[in-house]
């Protein structure tokens, strides 16, 4: 009787282990599983290529009239320069939707924003708005900042927007910053592509 219980317990012993291992393998195979490989998009491939495209979405009261502009800023207390300032007039229900693209001039697809270029194909698509869209050919801010010395955040949200005016709506901010250390969105110089409401 004391061998058959030893037997009795050795066999328990040997099914749980086998139970416990056959779960682990299983919910191995369902990780294994679980992997899917996803179809590419716009989105991506202008990530990937660093493409400076952007669509932005905000609310603007209809027939409100607005301007977008790109400036620059060389210091906390300087007057800011305009590089290119265009006006626009919200002229339906619902939200304003705003595609802005920074091209290289001889249509490479690469990012200029951030590159050694001087000048850049500058576009703008709104089209709810009145005009519904322009493009022209822009100097590029910060052009004199080395391409690692410069950082571009893009505007998700207006939660990130202490560093503009009150009313003001940020797409676009690049600042200088230092190879190896965080960039600060505050730091100057700096450049900004802000939508302004404009109050008659």
């Amino acid at each position: 009787m004391k061998h058959s219980a030893t037997f009795t317990v050795l066999f328990v012993t040997a099914i749980a282990g086998l139970t416990v291992g056959d779960v682990t393998l299983a919910a191995e195979k369902e990780a294994v599983a679980s992997l899917e490989r996803l179809p590419i998009d716009a989105d991506d491939l202008v990530s990937a290529t660093g493409l400076n495209i952007y669509k932005f979405q905000t609310q603007l009261p209809e027939d409100q009239k607005f301007e977008v502009v790109l400036r620059e800023i060389e210091a906390k207390d300087h007057t800011p320069r305009v590089l290119h300032r265009f006006p626009f007039r919200h002229g339906a229900e619902g939200p304003v939707i705003l595609r802005a693209s920074f091209l290289r001039r001889d249509r490479k697809l690469e990012g200029v924003l951030l590159n050694g270029g001087q000048e850049a194909e500058y576009r703008l698509d709104l089209p709810d708005c009145s005009p519904s869209g322009i493009a022209t050919i822009v100097a590029v801010p910060l052009a004199g900042l080395a391409p690692t010395q410069k950082t571009l955040f893009v505007h998700g949200s207006t939660r990130d927007q202490s560093h503009l005016e009150p009313g003001e709506i940020g797409l676009l901010t690049l600042v200088a910053s230092e190879p190896g250390k965080p960039a600060s969105m505050n730091a100057y110089p700096r450049a900004e592509l802000l939508i302004q409401p404009v109050n008659d």
